[in-house]
């Protein structure tokens, strides 16, 4: 049951990496007709196969709120994509599919990896769920390298994407629930939506990659020292 699990697990990020490769580069259209058939498909699975509760799908306490400092670093990490200001190309349509993308994504993201994988490989040790579902949630940026995206960029997204999922999978480990998590990752895929990227200098893209990735990994650091309701 557990290797086939992980088994599970690994074949959606693949048809998830495949499939958003495939459908960004076909237009900002179908990136959302991508995104809302694959989070339509993979809640649909969740529901027949009745894992909803079993990968995290669980209401928080308002004790575990008040000790997770009412996510207040993570409102912080909300804003990073809107430091350089506002973006200039915000026309009506294109806005709108890229918001419903990025929307799907944080789900999609979220069950995947903070849902399905750290699940498979929790079943044997809790640690190395953690560690390594924020190690291939981070690495799977690079696939963007494939899709246009700049070398250095890329590289500094990898980064600080790994320290993002290192603090979100310390909230499943710490409190069960991936809920926090999903909330957090598609609207910080949505502010990305409207960052000016173009006015964007190399030294900003490192300040911020470098703040965003010690503020992720000071909240975690916090969030597995603090005590949490233990996880059912």
């Amino acid at each position: 049951m557990k290797d086939k699990k992980l088994t599970i697990a690994l074949t959606a990020i693949i048809i998830y990496v495949v499939l958003s490769s495939i459908s960004m580069n076909a237009g900002y259209i179908w990136q959302a007709l991508a995104a809302v058939v694959m989070s339509i498909a993979l809640l649909a699975y969740l529901a027949v196969s009745r894992q909803f509760k079993e990968i995290g799908f669980r209401k928080l306490t308002g004790q575990d709120i008040a000790r997770a400092l009412f996510f207040m670093p993570m409102a912080v990490l909300l804003t990073a994509n809107l430091w350089n200001g506002l973006g200039q190309d915000l026309e009506g349509r294109k806005t709108a599919c890229l918001v419903v993308a990025m929307l799907c994504s944080g789900l999609l993201e979220e069950v995947i990896f903070r849902g399905l994988l750290f699940n498979a490989i929790s079943q044997a040790n809790t640690r190395q769920a953690l560690v390594y579902t924020s190690i291939t949630f981070g690495l799977g940026h690079i696939v963007n390298l494939l899709n246009g995206a700049d070398l250095v960029p890329t590289l500094l997204q990898l980064v600080y994407a790994i320290a993002i999922g290192f603090m979100l999978g310390s909230l499943v480990l710490k409190t069960g629930s991936i809920i926090p998590g999903i909330a957090f990752h598609s609207l910080f895929n949505i502010a990305s939506v409207f960052s000016n990227e173009a006015g964007l200098t190399r030294g900003m893209e490192i300040i911020t990659a470098a703040l965003v990735t010690i503020i992720s990994l000071g909240y975690a650091v916090y969030i597995l020292k603090a005590s949490f309701k233990a996880r059912a």
